[in-house]
């Protein structure tokens, strides 16, 4: 569980600022697949995961897209800090998690702090970039790019000395579709032809998906 000084945007706060922020936060224990606010929801405080994990989406005709997957030491919600409009996208664990909710009137003195607003403005705009990376590879990549791209630098994949990926959770057809905003026949499809072709396969020991990168074209491999 990590210390708030060992994220970037608290790094640099006074220890009576850190301690007016520790006293005003609220610890949450919340099982996996609960829903902590949704898109249109209104915004005051924002999230620090200390465990477990998240997943940032939209629902557009009904349909999740998944923006991001966080975990411990990420923190999510910020945009409430920095105005009064609703919240932009819904959150939801993706394991059993223990988070922390600061309410934005305990960050008020804190964004005074030149290199705490500093530190959250570059934080934001390299979330936008990355979306912005993520939107145009989903239109312009074919899915089995799309597939291998997003499993090798998943959040929750090592790559190992043999060339192969592990990620710590098996995610389901339904899960990739989600995060590449595809329909799970057409993702599930992809996959067995990468099963066949012996670049995906799957421990089921352990739940692990595996990735030959031995096996990949280079241009499919982003280290």
């Amino acid at each position: 569980m990590k210390s708030l000084k060992n994220i970037s945007i608290f790094s640099h706060l006074n220890e009576a600022d850190m301690q007016a922020v520790r006293r005003a936060a609220t610890t949450h224990v919340i099982k996996k697949n609960v829903r902590i606010f949704s898109e249109g929801d209104e915004s005051n405080s924002m999230y620090v995961i200390q465990s477990g994990g998240v997943k940032v989406f939209n629902v557009v005709d009904r349909y999740q897209y998944v923006i991001n997957d966080l975990d411990e030491g990420c923190y999510f919600g910020e945009y409430a800090l920095l105005d009064d409009e609703k919240r932009s996208a819904s959150v939801t664990t993706t394991s059993d998690s223990i988070i922390l909710e600061i309410p934005k009137k305990a960050f008020t003195k804190p964004l005074e702090n030149k290199m705490t607003s500093k530190l959250l403005i570059n934080d934001l705009i390299s979330r936008i970039r990355e979306l912005s990376i993520k939107l145009i590879d989903t239109a312009l990549l074919d899915v089995r790019t799309n597939i291998i791209r997003l499993l090798t630098n998943s959040i929750y994949s090592k790559k190992n000395g043999d060339g192969t990926f592990l990620t710590h959770d098996r995610w389901t057809h339904q899960q990739i579709a989600d995060r590449l905003g595809k329909e799970r026949e057409t993702v599930s499809r992809v996959i067995r032809k990468l099963q066949k072709d012996r670049i995906y396969d799957i421990d089921k020991s352990s739940k692990c998906i595996i990735i030959d990168s031995n096996s990949l074209p280079k241009h499919y491999i982003w280290e």
